[in-house]
């Protein structure tokens, strides 16, 4: 097929309907006509609204799919098979969490409207530009201005090189539940959370700034747990 007047390039973990909708929206057509010049694999992927399921009589039309996606909208099939979970590239078989992908990424992609992504369970911030990736539907904080919350995402990135996703995820839970018994350190992000964000980001969503300011504490416990089970 030939590629459609305006291009797009997907990112990295975005959901099949997420890259679909913003080809249609930037072409000025519609779903029923995008999937007419698509193979029957698109159709059966968007019916079945699970981007990380592959079906085995799905998965032989995967790489014939990706490469006429690849086609119409000007990017590789590389480009393609490598960005989004649909094809099963992406973080197979490791657990993911759905996000909406970091602001400041999708900006500097010319990208203005919210990306629905599949992230790496583990990963709790956009490294590249200090942002807090909540769940979607919650204002992302910007988290810049504590580089302590900052490097206990790098530690716990370096952990994964000694553990599994699912044992840091189990370790990180345990040390939410002990919270209490922290020093009170915490209290200080807060405030600086507060300062540095806008008011209606910190006030609509209380509980992601206290996430995020106890995040170098219950890394540093999920650490020692980790340490100590060894």
């Amino acid at each position: 097929p030939s590629p459609l007047p305006v291009p797009a390039a997907p990112l990295a973990g975005e959901t099949l309907p997420s890259f679909l909708g913003r080809l249609i929206d930037a072409n000025l057509t519609t779903t029923d006509d995008l999937l007419k010049i698509l193979p029957p694999w698109f159709r059966v992927k968007t019916r079945w609204h699970d981007d990380r399921w592959q079906h085995d009589q799905l998965a032989p039309w995967a790489d014939h799919a990706a490469a006429r996606l690849a086609a119409i909208s000007g990017s590789t099939t590389t480009a393609i098979k490598n960005a989004l979970p649909a094809f099963g590239h992406l973080h197979a078989g490791q657990p993911v969490r759905a996000v909406t992908a970091c602001r400041r990424c999708t900006a500097a992609r010319g990208v203005r409207q919210p990306v629905p992504v599949h992230l790496t369970a583990s990963h709790q911030i956009c490294l590249k530009h200090g942002i807090w990736l909540p769940g979607p539907g919650t204002p992302q904080l910007s988290v810049s201005g504590c580089p302590d919350i900052l490097d206990a995402e790098r530690r716990a990135r370096r952990l994964l090189r000694r553990y599994t996703i699912g044992q840091l995820i189990y370790a990180r839970t345990s040390a939410h539940a002990g919270q209490d018994e922290y020093e009170h350190a915490w209290k200080h992000r807060a405030a600086a959370l507060i300062e540095s964000n806008p008011r209606l980001v910190t006030e609509s969503s209380p509980q992601t700034l206290f996430q995020a300011a106890a995040y170098p504490d219950v890394i540093a416990a999920a650490a020692e747990s980790l340490l100590g089970s060894r």
